[in-house]
């Protein structure tokens, strides 16, 4: 649970610090007044970067100001946690748990480290947490198959249910072979599931190595 969110210079938040209780907590303001930059300063807090991926993180920081700050509190289970990072000029993340110091320095420690405590990276918090001001709209009103659809799309489990089928199919073709049914054609049928796989496999590889050469551009630009 969220137990406080304290913002410097973060928008149009000059000063603020917000106290959340057990339960719903409820923000109300007028246009503008800075609602949604509240829930965008947890999502910086939490993993570095701003939910809309399309605007400028400098942007962020309040007019006429060098640096911002954003540090959210939050409790899970008997511990304590805060996670802090700054904007602008001077750089800045840390975590701590029960005031101590877990991560400093790099946002790539402390990003790790909030993965590893929540359980979750910021793509599957953006879509089972998260809900920008007009996304929950549009989820809500989808037919329940297109809902489904959606969040395997946002998760990657299409890929998975896809191979998931290729495999029971593979199976029954074993299961033919073993009984003694015409052999020619589910050899047939084997060999293009083996070939299937093969290329599964092959492709699997390949994304591994794009991942980690995505790793080395991050250290690199780190």
């Amino acid at each position: 649970m969220i137990t406080r969110v304290r913002l410097e210079n973060w928008k149009s938040h000059a000063r603020t610090d917000i106290t959340f209780l057990p339960g719903t907590n409820v923000i109300v303001g007028i246009n503008g007044a800075g609602k949604s930059s509240v829930l965008e300063a947890i999502y910086f807090a939490l993993f570095g970067e701003v939910p809309d991926g399309g605007r400028r993180i400098s942007g962020y920081v309040r007019r006429g100001a060098e640096r911002a700050l954003v540090e959210v509190h939050f409790r899970l289970g008997d511990d304590d946690y805060t996670v802090l990072r700054t904007l602008g000029k001077e750089k800045h993340a840390e975590m701590r748990k029960n005031g101590r110091l877990l991560a400093t320095g790099k946002a790539g420690d402390v990003n790790s480290r909030v993965k590893e405590i929540l359980g979750l990276d910021k793509k599957l918090f953006a879509v089972a947490v998260y809900a920008r001001q007009n996304d929950m709209e549009g989820i809500l009103s989808m037919e329940p198959r297109d809902r489904k659809v959606y969040f395997d799309r946002m998760l990657g489990l299409e890929r998975l249910e896809e191979i998931r089928k290729k495999v029971v199919s593979l199976a029954n073709v074993v299961k033919a072979v073993l009984r003694g049914e015409d052999v020619s054609t589910l050899s047939m049928m084997l060999e293009a599931k083996r070939t299937w796989l093969k290329r599964a496999e092959k492709e699997t590889e390949e994304a591994e190595k794009t991942r980690e050469g995505k790793r080395r551009e991050m250290a690199e630009t780190r």
